[in-house]
């Protein structure tokens, strides 16, 4: 155990975002998504909410500041017309982190695509659908 550190930042994710290097990508993915057969890294972790292990992965890696392709988000389907509950989540906490930051939906294929390029995916048992979203590591200023 460390002092102030989330009980949500397992030893494994810790290790994954102490080793990413700037520009490596993190996926946080969600119960229905295909996690398994996609990424170079697998964590599982049974959370529920998907926007608070965002939130405690930001307290520890800052986001690329390329504003316009740092953060992606999975595109509903042609069939779903409703914006994802999972995104007003996500974009609450990234607007608190950096106003200047923008969410780039992508659809499905490039985002599996994006995701098997990851340095690590986290896949969780939030059963919101299209709970997923992908962030690039920013520098690490001494």
């Amino acid at each position: 155990m460390v002092n102030g550190l989330s009980e949500i930042i397992t030893p494994e994710i810790f290790q994954c975002l102490y080793n990413m290097g700037h520009w490596d990508s993190l996926a946080i993915v969600d119960a229905n998504y295909c996690g398994g057969s996609l990424g170079k890294q697998i964590i599982r972790l049974p959370i529920i909410d998907n926007h608070k292990l965002l939130y405690e992965i930001l307290k520890l890696i800052p986001i690329d500041d390329d504003n316009e392709n740092s953060v992606f988000i999975f595109k509903p389907d042609h069939y779903d017309k409703e914006t994802p509950q999972a995104w007003d989540d996500y974009r609450k906490i990234i607007n608190d982190y950096d106003k200047k930051i923008e969410l780039k939906e992508i659809d499905r294929k490039e985002f599996n695509q994006r995701t098997k390029e990851s340095y690590v995916t986290i896949c969780t048992q939030d059963k919101r659908l299209y709970a997923n979203i992908i962030i690039h590591k920013g520098v690490i200023l001494a």
